[in-house]
């Protein structure tokens, strides 16, 4: 990062361009912070085109001699904390889906459970009266054989 002096700065704001001359910038990436699908292959923070210096170069090296935080640095971390909150929020809306299908779980286990014994139940009643069916049937024909 460049940085000017108040000389240099009214230097350039009293050059008047003879021409002046647009630039548009096509397929130009700005990383914007915020909940959007993240491209995990390459985290944010470890892309050096994400940061910007915040304060000039020659600020960053005396508060590293100073032994205080660099505010460079900081926005790295700051994305990284960032990433980690977003991957926390999801997980833990993964874990609170997984209760739920749990309990959605055992609901219907038990109510399989019953169905089972129910059926187990009608099968036994089936094999009763189809052998009450057959000795009837016996009974009723007699010895009309």
């Amino acid at each position: 990062m460049r940085t000017y002096k108040i000389q240099d700065y009214l230097l350039i704001t009293q050059h008047k361009p003879t021409e002046t001359k647009t630039t548009i910038r096509k397929n130009t990436h700005f990383t914007v912070m915020s909940s959007a699908p993240r491209n995990h292959t390459s985290p944010r923070w470890e892309n050096q085109q994400t940061f910007r210096n915040i304060v000039t170069h020659e600020e960053q090296e005396r508060a590293r001699r100073q032994g205080r935080e660099v505010p460079f640095l900081e926005s790295r971390l700051e994305m990284l904390n960032r990433h980690l909150l977003d991957t926390n929020h999801q997980l833990r809306a993964k874990l609170d889906e997984l209760h739920v299908l749990q309990r959605r779980y055992e609901e219907l286990r038990r109510v399989n459970g019953e169905l089972m014994t129910t059926r187990r139940r009608l099968e036994r009643r089936n094999g009763e009266l189809s052998l009450e069916n057959d000795m009837l049937r016996g009974l009723s024909r007699g010895g009309r054989r």
